[in-house]
C-alpha cells in the first residue's frame, strides 16, 4: 500500500487494463464477448424496466455520460453462448471521449470523474437481466448505502457498480435465442429494453433486506431461488 501511493493513477489504470485483458484472452472469455456486430430487432418478445434518474449535482452531466454508454450499449447482439461485458462495450470513459465529471462512489467514498453517473446504466441492466433469467458471471454491489428510502431510485441489491479496469458486469446469453439491450433515456427516467429472437420468461425478482449491527444483507430472489447476495455498509 506504501508503495502503490507513488504510482500514478494512470499507470495503475493501465497496468490493471492489460492485466485483465490477459487473463479474459487466457481463459477464453475474450472470444465469447458480444460486439461489435448490432442489430435492428423487430422482435414480438421484449422485457422493459424504468427508473427515475435522482437530481443531483453536475446532473446535466451525468445525462450526459449516461446516454454516451448507452449509445454503445443499444442493439449490439449478443449470440446465444455470449457474453455481455459492459467495459468491452463501452470503453474507457475519459474525458478525450466526450464524458465529463460527475459524481462517483468509490471505496465507499463520493467522488467526482469523468464517466460518473453510468453505473446506474450498468445497474438497470442487471436488474433486467435478473428478471430475464440470464446467467451474471461478475457483478459487484456498491460497498455503502448512502440513500434513504425517499432518495432511492432501485431497491437495495438491484445495483451494480462498475469501476473502469477494476469491476465489470458481464452477463451471459444463456438462451438459445438472439438477444441485445436498448436503453433510452428521456428527461428524469432510464428505461432498459432486453429484446429476443425467442420467448423469454418474466422472473419474479424479490430483494429481501436484513439490518445488521453496521451493515446490510441483501439477498436477491428469482422466482423464490438466492442467486445473489450483497452486503452494504451503513455510512
Amino acid at each position: 500500500m506504501y508503495l502503490k501511493a507513488f504510482i500514478p493513477r494512470h499507470i495503475r489504470l493501465t497496468y490493471k487494463v492489460l492485466y485483465r485483458a490477459i487473463q479474459d484472452r487466457q481463459q477464453g472469455w475474450t472470444r465469447q464477448f458480444a460486439g461489435p456486430r448490432k442489430v435492428q430487432p423487430d422482435w414480438a418478445y421484449t422485457l422493459s424496466i424504468r427508473q427515475p434518474i435522482m437530481p443531483g449535482i453536475l446532473f446535466d452531466n451525468k445525462l450526459g455520460n449516461m446516454r454516451l454508454a448507452a449509445d454503445r450499449i443499444n442493439r449490439i447482439a449478443i449470440e446465444p453462448g455470449q457474453i455481455f461485458s459492459f467495459w468491452s462495450t463501452v470503453g474507457w470513459p475519459s474525458r478525450f471521449r466526450g464524458y465529463r465529471r460527475s459524481r462517483n462512489l468509490v471505496n465507499g467514498k463520493i467522488q467526482f470523474a469523468y464517466g460518473g453517473g453510468i453505473c446506474q446504466v450498468a445497474s438497470i441492466l442487471y436488474h433486467l437481466s435478473l428478471m430475464a433469467g440470464l446467467e451474471i458471471r461478475e457483478r459487484h454491489n456498491h460497498s455503502l448505502d448512502i440513500y434513504t428510502e425517499a432518495e432511492r431510485f432501485t431497491p437495495l441489491g438491484a445495483d451494480a457498480t462498475v469501476v473502469y479496469g477494476y469491476k465489470d458486469l458481464r452477463i451471459l446469453n444463456n438462451t438459445t435465442h438472439l438477444i441485445c439491450f436498448e436503453i433510452s433515456i428521456s428527461g428524469n427516467e432510464i428505461a432498459a429494453q432486453l429484446s429476443s429472437a425467442g420467448w423469454i420468461k418474466a422472473r419474479t425478482v424479490i430483494f429481501e433486506r436484513t439490518e445488521m449491527p453496521s451493515k446490510r444483507r441483501v439477498v436477491t430472489l428469482a422466482d423464490g431461488v438466492a442467486v445473489a447476495e450483497s452486503f452494504y455498509r451503513i455510512p
